[in-house]
């Protein structure tokens, strides 16, 4: 989809160059991440984890959040742009296993790429129920940005719901969201760098309350 609109729209095409160039350098940071001998933070999600729409990996909540956290916390992001609830389940999940290593925190954005095109709420909220029953109990599950819509704000409230009855901790995100005025990339979809704030104020007391 992104592809698509990026032939047409270039603000669509500025952050869809983005993906590739995010998740190498993830990758890169992933494999000095897991040599560093610290506690590990692993991000699983779709392109909100990445950054998509930030001016650099830097800039979006996670790449703020382990330079906030640096000595503290390394960071492992598994996330992958495009991602949907399933695809956290089915193989975020097994990479996290697949570490070898326990970790200290993992955060969670994902349930808005599930909302597009016109999907009912059903799917998002079963495969929703099913995420969080599957997190390790160290997990942050982040609410979606639902400012306007009213399937996000359902969605949001299932996994409110569903977090406290897993007695995981939540990082309210669609709470601490004052709006998108002057907060969307060029696509008019992902956050930008002021946007990616929303994100890092509802992380980052969170994760400040399980290392400590």
């Amino acid at each position: 989809l992104v592809r698509t609109l990026g032939n047409y729209l270039p603000g669509v095409r500025r952050t869809g160059e983005q993906i590739e160039a995010f998740a190498a350098e993830w990758h890169e940071r992933n494999l000095v991440a897991l040599e560093s001998g610290l506690p590990l933070l692993v991000a699983l999600g779709d392109s909100l984890a990445q950054g998509i729409g930030a001016t650099s990996v830097d800039h979006g909540y996670i790449g703020r959040i382990a330079n906030d956290f640096v000595g503290r916390l390394a960071v492992v992001n598994v996330s992958r742009s495009g991602a949907k609830i399933p695809d956290v389940v089915d193989r975020q999940l097994v990479l996290l296993a697949g570490l070898g290593v326990e970790p200290a925190v993992v955060t969670c954005t994902v349930g808005s790429n599930d909302l597009l095109r016109g999907a009912s709420l059903n799917g998002p909220a079963t495969n929703m129920r099913r995420l969080i029953d599957a997190l390790p109990d160290v997990a942050i599950m982040a609410t979606l940005p639902d400012q306007g819509s009213l399937m996000a704000r359902r969605l949001s409230g299932v996994v409110r719901t569903e977090t406290a009855a897993r007695g995981l901790a939540l990082a309210d995100v669609s709470a601490t969201m004052s709006g998108w005025r002057g907060k969307t990339a060029s696509d008019g979809f992902h956050p930008n760098d002021a946007g990616y704030d929303t994100w890092v104020q509802a992380f980052a007391p969170v994760i400040e309350r399980r290392l400590d």
